[in-house]
């Protein structure tokens, strides 16, 4: 009888365990309202990047470390580039890019807000400071098409994030950029 009453007990505390580690293998530690991002786009006025006329001046607030990419959606975008020897307030990523699974969240989440995004638009991504804290970026690049106050254009914060056992609970943002040309 006393076997058998420790055995009950163990049973449902190994039981109780895993179900306790069962739901919380699915809930983010970041969520969207932990990460803050505004954007504003600007005519450059960076004498280093003479061919690079316009400037997106990112600000992020992270309440939490967050591992992250920050997409810019701007038809006809290309060479992005940060400036290294720029003021020490603002943060300049290691490296810039892509991956196929961040591109398709990127897509999904422009697609969810009613946003028709061609076939042939490529995306290229910075990261901005992982740690929890306050970030201005500096993101600099030319539109051959040129760009119009009235055009509608976007960021994509794509925040990564693994659970327990592997799950994947990547997020992402949409935020309008607000244009001053």
């Amino acid at each position: 009888m006393k076997k058998t009453s420790i055995l009950v007990v163990l049973v449902l505390l190994v039981g109780a365990a895993s179900y306790l580690v069962y739901r919380h293998a699915g809930q983010n530690k970041v969520l969207p309202r932990d990460v803050n991002v505004t954007v504003t786009l600007k005519p450059s006025l960076n004498t280093r990047f003479t061919d690079l006329p316009y400037m997106l001046a990112v600000a992020v607030q992270n309440d939490k470390s967050s591992s992250n990419m920050i997409y810019p959606y701007i038809p006809g975008m290309e060479s992005l580039s940060f400036d290294d020897t720029e003021k020490r307030e603002f943060a300049v990523p290691g490296s810039i890019g892509s991956g196929s699974a961040d591109v398709k969240l990127v897509r999904e989440a422009l697609a969810a807000a009613g946003i028709d995004v061609p076939a042939e638009q490529d995306f290229v991504g910075f990261p901005s400071p992982s740690e929890a804290g306050q970030y201005k970026m500096r993101a600099y690049f030319r539109a051959p098409a040129g760009i119009r106050p009235t055009d509608k254009l976007y960021v994509i914060y794509v925040h990564h994030e693994k659970g327990d056992f592997g799950k994947d609970l990547s997020w992402t943002k949409l935020i309008k950029v607000k244009v001053e040309l």
